[in-house]
């Protein structure tokens, strides 16, 4: 980050490099179809197993992690389609709010990732940048994870830093969500390759990505300072701008006896790059930032036979 007033450097107050922040997510669930329409399904049991994450960054020079809960762990769902709609139903477990029962899918994520029509080694096709943000669960976070609670300082109790609030509603999507809502060009290609997995072999479908767009720029009230100096007419607001753009490679294995995936890797970096202009008090405010993400997401699939009953 590079901040200046009047075209002078800001000296003394903390800026430049910023501490890293890495946060992970698992989940794993277990689909049971209970009834299907032209060989798809249209109600299934969904009975999700562990589901949580973990956050770690870099706070005034102080490392700091936190334990992200999902109030999904060990919850069973019924989904059921209904006019192109999914109704989900918790049948075992308390459900969370009910905005949190929204944006829930019906068949195996990543076969929007496969073509239309066969195809054959050397053969291309598109994917709709829709149908990849849902194969990499770029929408579920903010779903499936609880919003976090902030860590107490160290020290315990009386170092001057109030908890912040926790809460059933979803949070922590962040760049998930900046890269899920941009504008995506996806190509995937069936290669000649092939990768054995336990005995099986699989054919390999490569995958690659670039996104680009702008993240959605949050309101934000007058600083402490402001407020007490009251309006004047240098206290205008701030003009910024922000855009992201990355790259990502990824790797599919289809199990060509069982016409069913297996896995799916994905990985590459994107850049958001901000700058600010606002005029303040003290001068021309310039504030210019750039943040490199990092994204690694895999993908297993296993397939059993439903128990009879």
């Amino acid at each position: 980050m590079e901040m200046l007033i009047d075209g002078e450097p800001l000296e003394g107050r903390g800026f430049g490099g910023g501490g890293g922040r890495e946060t992970t997510f698992s989940f794993d669930y277990t689909d049971t179809i209970l009834a299907a329409s032209e060989g798809a399904p249209t109600k299934i049991k969904r009975e999700f197993g562990e589901a949580a994450g973990g956050m770690s960054m870099e706070m005034r020079g102080e490392a700091m992690e936190m334990e992200l809960a999902s109030a999904f762990d060990g919850m069973t769902l019924t989904l059921t389609e209904k006019d192109g709609e999914v109704e989900v139903e918790v049948t075992d477990g308390e459900a969370p709010e009910d905005e949190r029962l929204n944006g829930h899918w019906m068949a195996l994520a990543i076969d929007g990732l496969l073509p239309e029509d066969e195809v054959e080694a050397g053969d291309e096709w598109d994917i709709e940048g829709e149908d990849l943000a849902k194969a990499l669960g770029l929408g579920v976070q903010r779903i499936l994870l609880d919003r976090p609670e902030r860590a107490e300082p160290e020290g315990g109790e009386g170092g001057g830093r109030r908890r912040g609030r926790g809460g059933m509603r979803g949070g922590t999507g962040g760049a998930a969500d900046m890269l899920a809502g941009g504008d995506w060009e996806v190509t995937a290609k069936m290669t000649e390759e092939t990768e054995e997995v336990d005995g099986v072999e699989c054919a390999v479908i490569e995958i690659k990505a670039e996104v680009s767009g702008s993240p959605p720029q949050r309101e934000r009230g007058q600083g402490r300072r402001d407020r007490a100096a009251g309006p004047t007419s240098l206290q205008q607001e701030a003009r910024q701008e922000s855009s992201f753009s990355g790259e990502f490679e990824g790797k599919l294995l289809w199990n060509v006896e069982g016409s069913c995936p297996v896995s799916f890797s994905f990985e590459g970096k994107a850049e958001l790059n901000s700058e600010m202009v606002r005029e303040t008090q003290r001068g021309l405010m310039e504030r210019s930032s750039t943040q490199e993400i990092s994204l690694d997401i895999n993908v297993t699939v296993e397939a059993g036979k439903a128990e009879s009953k």
